[in-house]
């Protein structure tokens, strides 16, 4: 569940959805207000299938419907005419333009995203057109996701077959920072799984994967600590007495614990490893696909 006023950067917001992949930004029908359905005008009780332009209701949904402009003051300035209603002297009242000069206006089209009522998962949702994850279509995506932000406080994504993606996960978030940071213990590798150079592009796309594989196993909960998503993540998965924690950042390892992961991720990494407390260390480079795979199958 994406619940911001707005979003800038949508990389940490997309994990789950593998490259390439087709997907909705979607929000309950049950989670919005009727009126506020019936202002951006869909019909009450709402309709399956309905489809609309949403009304505008701040500047992103102004911009979805009406498209927007630059003020080109590198150019000479335009004559434009604007239409004034005056009294002659008879008394009689009628219009004239009255010309004025204004910079040119170089016209950004209007994205004019419709919204849909669809079902799916037993629940009606108000779903944005299919959204490819590609990085050319970043920016469009953003303003997707900003306009549901904007109309309805937040969203979910969901997959092209209408299935949950990372949403599918009860989330919890606790008041400390998960593994703090402290003196680390190993020195750095130099050379991670597919020598991969400082591209931060390239470092992301890696963390996305290793979270994706993760999540593949249909983890019950996935809790963050007070450094948000910024921080470690706690993948739980009770029935195998088994709690990965594994950090959006690249660069981390992942650490592995049973039992009391609680109590040990207030700990510093190098408390947890100098005194034996967790049942797995596995650093991102050749084979740490193989070792999850082989924990969680």
């Amino acid at each position: 569940m994406i619940e911001r006023k707005r979003i800038k950067n949508i990389n940490s917001y997309l994990i789950g959805i593998h490259d390439d992949d087709n997907f909705y930004v979607a929000k309950k029908v049950s989670e919005i207000n009727s009126d506020l359905l019936n202002f951006i005008g869909f019909s009450i009780p709402v309709n399956s299938g309905e489809q609309v332009l949403p009304r505008p209701l701040g500047a992103i949904s102004r911009f979805n419907a009406n498209g927007s402009f630059i003020k080109r003051k590198d150019l000479p300035k335009e004559t434009k005419y604007r239409e004034v209603c005056i009294k002659d002297w008879h008394d009689n009242y009628h219009y004239v333009d009255v010309p004025y000069k204004r910079y040119q206006r170089e016209i950004i089209p209007a994205p004019a995203i419709e919204l849909k009522i669809v079902s799916a998962l037993d629940n009606l949702y108000v779903i944005s057109p299919l959204l490819h994850k590609d990085e050319p279509f970043y920016s469009h995506i953003k303003h997707v996701i900003n306009l549901y932000l904007e109309l309805f406080g937040s969203c979910e994504l969901l997959t092209e077959n209408l299935t949950p993606t990372i949403s599918s996960v009860p989330i919890t978030r606790v008041n400390w920072r998960i593994l703090p940071e402290g003196e680390y213990p190993w020195t750095r590798l130099a050379q991670l799984a597919g020598d991969l150079n400082s591209n931060r592009i390239g470092k992301a796309k890696v963390q996305e994967h290793n979270i994706s594989t993760i999540l593949q196993y249909r983890p019950s909960e996935l809790v963050y600590g007070a450094g948000g998503f910024r921080g470690y993540l706690v993948f739980k998965f009770p029935a195998k007495n088994l709690f990965i924690l594994e950090n959006v950042i690249y660069g981390n390892a992942t650490y592995v614990f049973e039992n009391e992961w609680e109590e040990f991720s207030h700990l510093t990494k190098a408390e947890i490893i100098q005194n034996r407390l967790v049942r797995k260390r596995i650093e991102h480079r050749a084979g740490w696909e193989a070792e999850i795979n082989r924990l969680l199958s």
